[in-house]
């Protein structure tokens, strides 16, 4: 729910909630999880410079 205050503190989340159901209707927080954990441990396998460890 959007209240008039969030509508004055939140415009662009106001601007998109009558279309919020069909933007998180594929959503599976799992494979977001999944994606998030990968991309922070492939970076954490890299030295100072960016280049892989090893």
């Amino acid at each position: 729910m959007v209240t008039a205050d969030d509508a004055a503190l939140l415009p662009r989340l106001t601007a998109i909630r009558d279309d919020w159901r069909a933007y998180a209707a594929d959503y599976e927080v799992a494979e977001e999880l999944d994606a998030i954990i990968t991309g922070l441990l492939a970076r954490g396998t890299r030295t100072a410079s960016g280049a892989p460890a090893g």
